[in-house]
């Protein structure tokens, strides 16, 4: 075997495997669509019905409102059924009407054959049970002429000339209507065929003449014309008892229509009541799940604003915390201050080494304690009254509208208070124990540091007091 057999015959091969593969991939394709519309018309089949969650398998919001579709799909396939019911229902009311009509029609020829008036019934239809007539439009409704287009103008006109050609033509020489009019006499019209009621025997002149003045041959014929009479009078009772038979019949006929029209109505109403008894229930359903669905909404966003809350409550807390363990170190240290203070009592003190001994120490710590005569830290009145008409200057000059005009005014009335209670002194008139100048003036010094003293000591009081009620609140 040479090379290029060798060659051919791999080719072959390679081309064979690949028909192979080819017809394997074909199948599977034809297999798996196969598959493929199975499971699209088993999924058809399927029923929502067996779908829905059972009431206890309803703990989750996706699983409630996958229940409100399936309930949804429900709703809608028991108002298709009663839907396709109704509409069968209006077929079988059409159909008996036609027969209730059709065995009137037949009354109507008995009654006319015997010659008899009877009012029948006659079915009719309500407007509301066909809801079309609403959109239906008479001619005689339009009271404005129609408008036509040039083609439709001119589609009228070639109707119109097509109609007359054709009328034209019939009333040519027509073979055809020639004929009938030969055969039927010169008339287009049948004859009706009265039937056997209206049927008679014409009897002849001689007849009327007594039997005595007849022959043996008019006897014979008198005798056959009598019973061919009497024949057709019993042929005619048969008849008629037969129409009777047959209008009685008719008549419990359409007796049993309209009982069974009425039967299926019932039925039909029951069924009505059932469905929505079921509709209802579903949409009850669905109403009690969306309800869930909104309440377990609320509450999850109630916790989120809970739980916000409580985190900020708890900041706040940790802030009041922090706020308490800070004023209450405050208060410690103003305290500590406060008793640890004992600038007062230094000075006091030191009052012996600064004044000689000649000096009353007594009148001396009076004076540093209380000052001097009571008319000596006063202003005079005179000076009182300047400073409140320069206070009530100032006073004026502040906006009432301003939201800061009473931040201002009490800085203005502290400003002259502290003024006003400032205390003057001279060596000539406040003298005490004939102190020398400088002894005085080192009085004097010495009570504005008390004075000074004073004041701070007051100032912390009302802090740590206020720092206490702070901490209390």
């Amino acid at each position: 075997m040479d090379d290029d057999d060798f060659d051919e015959k791999m080719r072959e091969r390679g081309a064979q495997r690949d028909r192979s593969a080819i017809e394997e991939l074909r199948w599977k394709i034809i297999t798996k669509k196969k598959d493929l519309e199975e499971t699209k018309k088993n999924l058809h089949q399927i029923d929502a019905w067996q779908c829905i969650y059972e009431p206890f398998e309803l703990y989750t919001d996706s699983r409630k409102r996958m229940q409100i579709e399936m309930l949804q799909d429900i709703v809608f396939s028991l108002k298709e059924s009663f839907n396709k019911e109704f509409e069968e229902f209006q077929i079988f009311k059409e159909n008996k009407i036609m027969q209730i009509q059709e065995k009137n029609q037949r009354i109507q020829e008995i009654l006319t054959d015997l010659k008899k008036n009877k009012e029948l019934f006659a079915p009719k239809t309500s407007l509301s049970e066909n809801p079309d007539h609403i959109l239906a439009i008479k001619p005689d409704e339009i009271s404005v002429e129609k408008f036509l287009t040039v083609e439709e103008r001119a589609a009228e006109d070639a109707k119109r000339n097509d109609e007359a050609e054709r009328l034209k033509r019939l009333e040519g020489d027509n073979v055809g209507q020639r004929g009938i009019k030969i055969m039927l006499g010169g008339t287009l019209e049948m004859k009706k065929n009265k039937g056997i009621m209206e049927e008679t025997l014409d009897r002849e002149e001689w007849m009327e003449k007594p039997v005595e003045e007849m022959s043996e041959e008019e006897k014979l014929k008198l005798k056959e014309f009598e019973q061919k009479e009497k024949e057709l009078q019993d042929e005619k009772e048969k008849k008629r008892k037969a129409w009777e038979q047959e209008l009685k019949k008719l008549g419990i006929e359409i007796e049993e229509a309209c009982d069974k029209f009425e039967e299926e109505l019932k039925t039909l109403h029951k069924k009505r009541l059932f469905y929505d008894m079921r509709i209802y229930e579903q949409e009850l359903s669905i109403i009690r799940l969306t309800l869930m669905l909104h309440e377990n909404k609320e509450i999850k966003e109630e916790k989120l604003l809970v739980e916000a809350n409580k985190n900020k409550l708890e900041e706040e807390l940790e802030d009041s915390r922090f706020t308490i363990t800070r004023f209450t170190e405050l208060y410690e240290d103003f305290d500590t201050r406060y008793k640890e203070n004992t600038a007062i009592n230094d000075q006091e003190k030191s009052l012996k080494q600064k004044f000689t001994v000649t000096a009353s120490h007594r009148a001396i710590l009076n004076f540093i304690r209380n000052g001097g005569k009571s008319a000596n830290k006063a202003q005079t009145f005179g000076v009182n009254q300047e400073k409140n008409a320069k206070e009530q200057e100032m006073l004026n000059t502040i906006c009432e509208l301003d939201p800061y005009g009473v931040i201002d005014i009490n800085l203005i009335k502290k400003r002259f208070v502290d003024e006003n209670s400032k205390e003057h002194y001279t060596y000539e008139r406040d003298n005490i124990q004939n102190l020398s100048s400088s002894e005085f003036d080192m009085l004097v010094e010495e009570r504005m540091n008390r004075v000074e003293m004073n004041k701070q000591k007051d100032e912390m009081e009302q802090e740590i007091n206020h720092i206490r009620d702070h901490k209390n609140f």
